[in-house]
């Protein structure tokens, strides 16, 4: 029980990089700067949230790399493909809200500009596809 903690934590770190072209902004204030995943929280007018981890072991490729136990150079390869299932997932969500900022969930620190609206749902049914 304790290894797929162990992965959803390296996987979360790994996943965390580049997330994309948005700019990171100091997180306005209102979140942690590390947690802003699309868009600038000092500008964000209609901000989404969502639980990181919930997220993330729905990946097809972490669940992978979680039953077979790959290779080290496989399981860097799986994992960049989840990065970029998140990262489009997040995109798509955030235009089709439309929504100006997407943050992780627990790095919302104080109130926010407007109410933040959770599309946990909407990304795991995205990274599934």
């Amino acid at each position: 029980m304790r290894r797929p903690t162990t992965l959803i934590c390296l996987t979360a770190g790994i996943l965390l990089g580049p997330i994309g072209a948005q700019p990171l902004g100091s997180g306005g204030g209102w979140v942690k700067p590390d947690g802003v995943l699309y868009g600038m929280a000092e500008s964000c007018r209609k901000p989404a949230k969502f639980h990181f981890a919930r997220v993330v072991k729905m990946i097809p490729e972490v669940q992978q790399i979680k039953r077979e136990k790959p290779s080290e150079a496989r399981k860097q390869l799986l994992l960049r493909k989840a990065n970029q299932r998140l990262q489009q997932a997040i995109r798509e969500a955030a235009q089709a809200g439309p929504y100006d900022c997407v943050v992780k969930a627990k790095a919302i620190v104080s109130k926010p500009p407007a109410k933040v609206v959770d599309i946990t749902r909407e990304l795991i049914r995205r990274v599934k596809k």
